[in-house]
């Protein structure tokens, strides 16, 4: 074979590697999940010593004994689509407030991202914020 077809074969074969490694990140980027941890603060309802297991206040509803263990968590993209949801674990006082951890997992990738917990939220954070959290989000009432 002449040095031209060579040529054409060496230009085909890189552009198949190039095609091959797009397509790689492309796909990869497609399945990116992510775990959303987290916690949510409030005052304790009652008068719990730290360290005991507490429920948190103002209850979501009138009527309603407040926030508590297994209460559903969720976090969504910038339209309110949901993209995972979760419960609280136990809340525990730490002196000052009632904390309830969570973890959402395989939250896919998206834009931006809001997690909540009925009417407390987080603010709007973009993908690098969360990124840049670590995937962390620490929720109180008012806090965005």
């Amino acid at each position: 074979m002449g040095q031209g077809v060579w040529r054409i074969v060496g230009i085909v074969l890189a552009t198949l590697g190039l095609l091959g490694v797009a397509g790689h990140v492309v796909l990869a980027d497609l399945g990116e999940t992510h775990t959303v941890t987290g916690d949510l603060a409030l005052t304790a309802a009652g008068s719990p010593d730290p360290g005991d297991w507490c429920v948190g206040s103002p209850a979501p509803r009138a009527g309603e004994d407040g926030i508590r263990q297994g209460d559903r968590v969720v976090v969504e993209d910038a339209d309110g689509t949901l993209l995972a949801a979760s419960s609280l674990g136990r809340g525990t006082f730490d002196g000052k407030v009632c904390v309830f951890g969570f973890h959402l997992s395989e939250v896919p990738r998206a834009a931006s991202y809001r997690v909540r917990q009925g009417g407390i939220g987080s603010a709007l954070s973009s993908y690098e914020e969360m990124v840049a959290s670590d995937w962390s989000v620490h929720l109180t009432p008012g806090g965005g």
